[in-house]
């Protein structure tokens, strides 16, 4: 990791600054998990031929690729926070992850764990946000 002050910039801030920042920003503006145990009770609801209604088994497959794609978010930002306080050594994958972070683009894990998406990375994070609160609602209302 380069740690020293880009040259020519203006603003003072080194790379390891700027992905700083967004990994902090990142975490802090992480959604929860959805908690399926508070769904409303039509959302989930078996038929009488026993199997869920099929809005609820879209739903369920939703909430479900959300709460995944938190965890890796968390776990991939939480470690990134870490190599970068020099508590852990930084492997090629984040070193890959700290170079998509600071060029604005979206890590290819990311990619490959989330969803189909050609925005870059501060209106991919932002939409990620409200695809959580739209399954949010949906899943509690």
């Amino acid at each position: 990791v380069d740690v020293q002050p880009r040259v020519g910039g203006g603003s003072g801030s080194s790379d390891a600054d700027v992905v700083a920042a967004l990994v902090a920003d990142f975490r802090q503006r992480m959604p929860l998990p959805i908690d399926k145990s508070l769904a409303h009770a039509e959302t989930y609801r078996i038929t009488d031929s026993g199997a869920m209604t099929s809005l609820g088994t879209v739903c369920d497959q939703e909430v479900e690729c959300c709460n995944r794609l938190i965890a890796f978010l968390n776990k991939r930002l939480a470690a990134l926070d870490a190599a970068m306080r020099g508590e852990v050594v930084m492997d090629a994958s984040l070193e890959k992850m700290h170079g998509a972070l600071l060029f604005a683009q979206v890590p290819k894990d990311w990619e490959k764990q989330g969803y189909p998406s050609l925005k870059p990375l501060g209106s991919w994070f932002a939409d990620f946000i409200q695809r959580v609160d739209f399954f949010r609602d949906w899943n509690d209302t």
